[in-house]
């Protein structure tokens, strides 16, 4: 087989990829769109839209690097490493070794009721808090609470032949008490509370940005899956139209 049809076959299914991805990112737009938000109270056996204040759950949490008492935490380490082409050009790029985050409930209220957010299948959208890098030769060390954590997940900090430290960068999300968040997802009623879960075909997302804001990440993402599948399936077509 020529393989221009094989790349050209190629292409055609990462494009129809995208197009699956663009038409969820576009029912996920849509939904948010046209979803008015209503009261906790309200939210029974059904999609919903609810905004309410972080309260503090069963679980008190720490976030890891800066220390701060919180409902939700992630936290990710990257390692700056470089690679050199044929040409004798170097680049350098971020590559994770490291990324967890909590997994325990998110409570919230809004002065008519509390709900209960399950984090397994949810997307959550929050902010970054904390960009912290080290290493290398001009860089200096960590603090000494994330070197602690460093350590604690088996990271070390030094580079292979010891002249100087590994370049690390660690960034930290987290979700404080009181915070407003925005929530879409199936809701049911579970004793006094709304729990909110992951259900197939549903939207779960969690977030701490604006509902504007949200709309506009998914409307992005949409629009960009949506073009990058027509590039690839216009390359598609040309390298099958260059077959004899």
């Amino acid at each position: 087989m020529n393989w221009l049809i094989i790349i050209g076959i190629l292409l055609g299914g990462v494009a129809f990829g995208l197009f699956y991805f663009a038409f969820t990112m576009f029912k996920t737009w849509k939904t948010i769109k046209d979803l008015p938000t209503g009261p906790i109270s309200q939210v029974y056996n059904q999609l919903a839209e609810v905004k309410g204040r972080t309260i503090q759950g069963d679980q008190p949490l720490v976030s890891p690097a800066s220390q701060q008492p919180c409902v939700f935490y992630e936290i990710k380490i990257e390692e700056y490493r470089r690679s050199h082409s044929s040409r004798g050009s170097s680049t350098g790029t971020w590559h994770t070794i490291h990324r967890t985050k909590s997994k325990e409930p998110i409570y919230i209220e809004d002065g008519t009721g509390q709900a209960c957010i399950l984090l397994q299948g949810a997307s959550t959208l929050f902010t970054e808090d904390s960009v912290d890098r080290a290493g290398g030769f001009w860089e200096g060390d960590f603090p000494p609470h994330i070197l602690k954590y460093l350590t604690s997940v088996g990271i070390d900090t030094k580079s292979f032949f010891g002249l100087a430290s590994r370049r690390l960068r660690c960034s930290e999300t987290f979700v404080a008490v009181g915070e407003e968040l925005y929530v879409l997802g199936f809701g049911t009623q579970s004793g006094d509370l709304v729990q909110f879960q992951k259900k197939k075909g549903i939207p779960h997302i969690i977030s701490d940005y604006p509902e504007s804001k949200v709309t506009q990440h998914y409307l992005l993402y949409w629009i960009a899956a949506g073009l990058g599948g027509v590039a690839l399936l216009v390359g598609a077509f040309y390298l099958a139209s260059t077959v004899n």
